[in-house]
């Protein structure tokens, strides 16, 4: 009997081991945070980069959603909430409308319209 008890006094202290580590069992200060500037930068910047990516989707997603406005034709950048605008539209009215969106849209600081209004035969297909 006492043979069959030793793997599972085992498994069940090689259980507790690791719930003792992973939950930080047994310290009493908190883990201390990695310097931002340091190499775990990496996970703030490319934290950011994300966040600016669903940001600049959050917008393109607004334009594509307006009638009467050919988002496709608009690019969209974001950088730390900041909205650049770029490409072709009908005309100005679609710029600003375009630019209006855009501000309007949640977690947006800024909006830098540098949409350019064709007419006509400018226009391309």
């Amino acid at each position: 009997m006492r043979k069959s008890l030793l793997p599972l006094m085992a498994l069940v202290f090689s259980v507790t081991l690791c719930l003792a580590a992973y939950s930080g069992a047994g310290t009493t200060q908190p883990k201390a945070r990695p310097a931002a500037n340091g190499p775990s930068g990496l996970a703030e910047k490319s934290e950011a980069f994300i966040d600016d990516a669903i940001l600049a989707a959050r917008v393109k997603t607004r334009l594509i959603n307006q009638a009467g406005l050919a988002a496709f034709d608009i690019d969209v950048h974001a950088e730390q909430g900041a909205i650049r605008l770029q490409g072709e539209v009908a005309d100005v009215t679609a710029k600003a409308l375009a630019g209006r969106l855009a501000r309007h849209t949640d977690g947006v600081r800024s909006v830098d319209n540098a949409l350019s209004p064709v007419t006509g035969a400018k226009r391309s297909p």
